[in-house]
């Protein structure tokens, strides 16, 4: 009966134990994860905008990204240029608010072409667009997916003749 009591005892004060050590861990764990999110004074909290990444991209779609953010962080994000990319023709559609000269409040699009291959490839520096909230930035197709998609369809046609040939059906020996 003591033996038993005994053990029982043991087992509760291991048990207590256990739990105060994992609660220790966890509380370590909350205050590790809190100091990541700090601010001094001299950090600012960014500004977070929503932009969308269109075409010939490997994951395209609608991003957040924090305000000051280029084209080209945008497409990187958005997994980088897809096989099918054409650097060279990028565009970054904007909508812009201006006031009128008589005073009426107008929405403009406004839709610029960006050579991305020059920025990347050549020693010339041009200006690299930093997006605005709602920035559209699509990826054009290169000359490459059209003749692939007719070289496919080349193919299947191929493939579906000699079937027939094959088959009976088309006899050349008319």
């Amino acid at each position: 009966m003591v033996l038993k009591k005994t053990t029982w005892l043991r087992l509760n004060l291991f048990f207590l134990y256990f739990v105060v050590f994992v609660m220790n861990c966890f509380a370590q764990q909350e205050r590790r994860m809190q100091d990541q999110y700090m601010l001094t004074e001299e950090q600012k909290l960014k500004l977070q905008i929503i932009v969308h990444a269109w075409g010939e991209v490997n994951n395209p779609g609608q991003y957040i990204v924090p305000d000051g953010t280029t084209v080209l962080e945008l497409i990187s994000m958005a997994g980088g240029p897809s096989k099918f990319s054409n650097l060279k023709n990028v565009r970054l559609t904007r909508e812009e608010t201006y006031t009128s000269a008589n005073g009426k409040l107008m929405r403009r699009k406004l839709i610029y072409k960006i050579n991305m291959d020059t920025y990347l490839n050549r020693n010339k520096m041009e200006r690299i667009h930093v997006l605005k909230p709602d920035d559209v930035v699509q990826v054009k197709r290169n000359s490459w997916f059209k003749f692939e998609a007719i070289l496919k369809i080349l193919t299947q046609i191929a493939i579906i003749l000699q079937g027939l040939y094959y088959s009976g059906i088309i006899d050349t020996r008319n």
